[in-house]
């Protein structure tokens, strides 16, 4: 059976979370601004840098599994990406 009227939706979690991390390595102190780095993101999950970067530009998905493990990477909260879903969902 062919789907029809099939829209593009247009990436929202990827942008999200580069800009996220962005406003808070802004805010660490000098000395801590390598917390919040994508090669520190990728060294927590565990992952290549390229694939962090393929994420936060959209171009690459994750299954929803992971999404708890790459929010604590990124030092936010279900909360959060709650609050951004209702926002982006609008």
């Amino acid at each position: 059976m062919a789907v029809k009227n099939r829209r593009r939706v247009e990436p929202w979690v990827g942008p999200w979370l580069r800009q996220s991390r962005i406003r808070q390595r802004g805010m660490l102190p000098k000395g801590r601004k390598h917390e919040k780095n994508m090669a520190a993101i990728a060294s927590r999950l565990n992952v290549h840098i390229s694939i962090v970067s393929r994420i936060e530009l959209g171009e690459s998905l994750f299954p929803c599994d992971e999404l708890p493990a790459i929010l604590e990477a990124y030092g936010l909260t279900l909360a959060s990406f709650g609050t951004e879903a209702r926002r982006a969902a609008a």
